[in-house]
């Protein structure tokens, strides 16, 4: 998901150093590490739809979450393809980066070319909402910024739209964005690498949290279809407990960061979010309690580092079921999360489902722009506790 940064035409852009044109032709750091520019956008599926052209992932069945969770449940980082939802699923060209990063970094970059962040510019629903704006230009520096590291450039602001002669905005949210330094000939990343063939260092924004506001500085802005979910993060205590976008976003891997590279850990660059459906039913954590008097409640409880939904069009949707202890149905209900009724971080929202039962069954469904029909994502059963609840 991605915010609009300041107005400005690309002619008016800052030109990077006559290095950085040297910079850009050798390729990335051979350390490219844990980075997250991007919070995801929660809605997945059962099954690929709508995706028919050359760039797309094959059709998969990532099935449906049936695992309870509680609210301190440990994370397990999904394995499975994301649902389509009708967008290009992998960036056309991406082995025409302007830095020829993916000559070394071929496993680095086939990670990103999949990701939000390779296709931030060519997003079919990005391109088509342009026509619907005032001031379309003020959304290109999220989806094709200049490099963040740049001279003279703060964090704290959203990035300017980088100039198309030196990076097409094709490439979208690309390499130089997050790894090129401030002397236009440097790639930073989470170690330098001695044995790289170009100039290579450390940067702090890719030590533990600090690698937030490499994400923040789009992310916490509402403009059109998108709300600001990094400024709930900012106000929370996540990063004070070591808990930043990475952590959740860019799963763990274990590969070469270069060709004939020792195999070393990372993260990998294929952003999750969107539209994976274990990642997103991770975000909830649900428990059916018995009331004081003698009724059923739903406890739903916000795991995520920022509301959920984080976008105008995008529903969640709860049918929920009480069943008695022969499996009767005493009670159906349904709820919905939404922008207009989203789940604030770390909230608890109480559902009185008005009857008495044995096993709450609930079902969450996913509805956004471009998915022909809701997915489904979650079905489990719970036990309601024995003692009284909220």
């Amino acid at each position: 998901m991605t915010a609009a940064g300041p107005e400005r035409r690309a002619a008016d852009a800052p030109d990077l150093p006559p290095a950085a044109l040297a910079a850009l032709g050798v390729g990335l750091v051979a350390v490219l590490g844990a980075l997250a520019l991007t919070f995801g956008s929660f809605g997945l599926g059962t099954k690929n739809r709508g995706a028919s052209a050359d760039n797309v992932h094959p059709a998969a069945d990532p099935g449906v979450w049936t695992e309870v969770i509680a609210p301190d449940t440990p994370f397990r980082f999904p394995h499975q393809l994301p649902v389509a939802d009708g967008r290009t699923q992998v960036l056309p060209r991406a082995d025409e980066l302007a830095g020829a990063c993916q000559v070394c970094h071929d496993t680095i970059a086939a990670e990103w070319s999949r990701s939000q962040h390779a296709l931030a510019w060519v997003d079919e629903h990005f391109q088509a909402s342009l026509a619907e704006r005032r001031r379309p230009e003020a959304c290109y520096g999220c989806h094709a910024p200049e490099p963040l590291h740049g001279a003279g450039r703060r964090f704290g602001s959203a990035p300017y739209v980088r100039d198309a002669a030196v990076e097409e905005w094709h490439f979208g949210v690309s390499c130089a964005t997050c790894h090129l330094g401030p002397d236009g000939t440097t790639w930073l990343g989470p170690s330098a690498d001695a044995a790289a063939p170009h100039p290579a260092a450390q940067g702090e924004s890719f030590v533990g949290v600090a690698s937030n506001r490499l994400c923040i500085d789009c992310h916490r802005t509402d403009v059109g279809p998108v709300l600001g979910i990094a400024k709930e993060y900012e106000r929370s205590d996540f990063a004070a407990r070591g808990i930043g976008c990475v952590q959740c976003h860019f799963a763990p891997t274990e590969r070469p960061s270069a060709a004939g590279a020792a195999v070393r850990s990372g993260r990998s660059h294929e952003l999750l979010g969107p539209r994976h459906s274990d990642f997103l039913a991770q975000a909830f954590a649900l428990e059916a309690t018995r009331r004081e008097d003698g009724t059923v409640g739903l406890a739903v409880t916000n795991r995520a580092g920022h509301r959920v939904p984080g976008l105008v069009g995008r529903e969640l949707r709860f049918a929920v079921r009480l069943l008695n202890a022969t499996g009767a149905e005493t009670v159906r209900t349904a709820f919905q999360f939404d922008a207009e009724n989203t789940l604030a971080l770390g909230e608890t929202r109480e559902f009185e489902l008005g009857g008495s039962g044995a096993i709450v069954h609930v079902v969450g469904e996913h509805a956004a722009p471009g998915l022909a029909e809701p997915v489904r994502f979650l079905e489990l059963r719970l036990e309601v506790a024995a003692g009284v609840g909220r």
